[in-house]
């Protein structure tokens, strides 16, 4: 299982992860959009760039996060603090 560990400081947590996103304390949720939109089922008005721009986190990571999961990869993505409406935007990632 690859497990990429999105939030703002590099955490224990982060270190053990797969991969470290280094999020904007309150952009998780349009980080897990751009997720979304890397594969091509992000909600209306969301790309890879306006995550990118929103989360602080670089389009490629995004991109190849959604990539690795395009790929079939077992991947779990978690963060510290996450809203309802992150939690929503993650559920979404895992039914795809």
């Amino acid at each position: 299982v690859r497990i990429v560990q999105a939030e703002p400081s590099l955490s224990r947590t982060a270190t053990l992860a797969s991969a470290w996103l280094p999020v904007r304390p309150g952009a998780e949720t349009a980080l897990c959009y751009g997720v979304l939109a890397g594969l091509g089922k992000a909600p209306e008005g969301w790309s890879v760039e306006r995550a990118a721009e929103e989360s602080g986190v670089a389009g490629e990571r995004i991109a190849a996060t959604a990539k690795m999961l395009a790929e079939g990869r077992s991947l779990a993505i978690g963060g510290a603090g996450l809203e309802e409406s992150t939690h929503e935007a993650l559920a979404a990632i895992n039914a795809v």
